[in-house]
């Protein structure tokens, strides 16, 4: 982490002014925009191949980046890869600079956060924006024991709300709000992957003209708590298969490493990741808006069908769930569980549950050597002498 010339005065306004805003201002009014057109694509469609996932962190994105990744790799779609790890400059901007080889690409999957014309100039134009929303307290609960965020700033997750409000404690504070100069990961979490100043929270207009923002670009905002009639919805803005969005849980929790959660706590949470709280109370409006449009018969019937196909997967692939080793290369942290498969499974089986440091490492091989063999190909075609075999003068 890096430290920061940040002052008391920039820090703690964040929480003061901007809960208040929140509280006071949208949450009484939080119907006051106007809905879009939230229409479903009707069944006779074209399979869409160019998808843009914002990636959020801790909001089972890594799941549904799952999804893209399978289903690029199986129709030979590229992807706009970093050239090292799986970050594109996080928690930078993001900037076109940073991805492997030349645009435009199929896909953009990996942590970024989000700047939105360095986004669009390396995907093709028709590409389908998504991202997906947690409850904020449960969020930030998971964020904070996943990156051991007690251990880094010597407060605990109960004594967070108070410590914002003693000056003695900003600098502790400051270390988890994310930002390119602060911590990597902490309040706000979503709003900031999004592109979104956090040190602007206070400033209602900006607030909700960040909100309108992220409605216009993105063409669906998953909800983490409801995963599954989410990809539905996704699997018919896409135009595809229902096995195509066959997700596992990946990087799930251990029971035993949760944080108990009571109802004042939750509200805590909440307030003081109030910018979060407004993302995604506004973004469930839209949800139940799209799942309306969509019908609730229909809803229910793709639902019982994504079930009865994600357990037949399962079966088929998964001999149990165990604890994550973290002397194993690729798993980040010992809490987490990760999927033991069963012997001689279909390759499919391995790509669904594929670690996402893994199978990036495969997506960025396979896209050098279709990048090697083009380029050594074009330059054959042009020059007679090698394509015969002939020696080059």
């Amino acid at each position: 982490r890096r430290n920061s010339s940040v002052s008391h005065a920039q820090v703690l306004p964040c929480f003061q002014s901007f809960s208040f805003a929140i509280y006071c201002t949208f949450f009484r009014n939080k119907m006051a925009w106007p809905m879009p057109n939230t229409s479903i694509p009707e069944p006779h469609c074209t399979p869409r191949s160019s998808v843009f996932l914002l990636k959020t962190h801790k909001c089972a994105s890594t799941a549904v980046q799952n999804i893209l990744m399978r289903y690029g790799e199986r129709h030979g779609l590229t992807f706009a890869l970093p050239r090292y790890d799986v970050n594109l400059g996080y928690p930078l901007f993001f900037k076109r600079t940073q991805v492997m080889s030349s645009p435009p690409f199929d896909m953009l999957v990996h942590h970024i956060r989000f700047q939105e014309a360095e986004v669009r100039a390396v995907l093709k134009p028709d590409a389908l924006y998504v991202t997906i929303v947690r409850e904020p307290a449960a969020l930030f609960e998971s964020l904070f024991s996943y990156y051991n965020l007690e251990e880094q700033i010597g407060v605990k997750l109960e004594q967070l709300l108070s410590a914002v409000k003693n000056a003695s404690l900003t600098d502790k504070i400051r270390a988890i709000l994310p930002g390119p100069h602060r911590g990597d990961q902490g309040i706000n979490q979503m709003s900031f992957d999004l592109g979104f100043d956090i040190e602007q929270a206070g400033n209602v207009p900006a607030m909700q003209a960040f909100l309108e923002h992220v409605d216009t670009v993105f063409d669906l905002v998953m909800i983490a708590e409801r995963i599954n009639e989410s990809l539905v919805l996704l699997r018919h803005l896409l135009c595809w298969n229902v096995d195509d969005v066959i997700v596992f849980k990946l990087n799930a929790r251990q029971e035993h490493f949760r944080h108990p959660m009571n109802a004042t706590l939750a509200d805590e949470l909440r307030f003081l990741n109030a910018a979060d709280s407004l993302l995604y109370e506004y973004f469930v409006q839209r949800f139940e808006q799209r799942v309306q449009a969509f019908g609730r018969e229909r809803m229910q019937k793709e639902l019982t069908l994504l079930e009865q196909r994600t357990q037949f997967w399962y079966q088929r692939c998964v001999e149990q769930e165990v604890a994550a080793d973290n002397r194993e290369k690729n798993v980040f942290s010992e809490k987490v569980l990760t999927l033991q498969l069963r012997g001689e499974v279909d390759p499919v089986c391995h790509r669904m549950a594929e670690d996402e440091t893994l199978f990036t490492k495969k997506l960025r091989i396979r896209q050098f050597r279709d990048w090697y063999r083009s380029r050594h190909s074009s330059r054959s075609s042009l020059n007679p002498a090698r394509r015969a075999g002939s020696p080059i003068p």
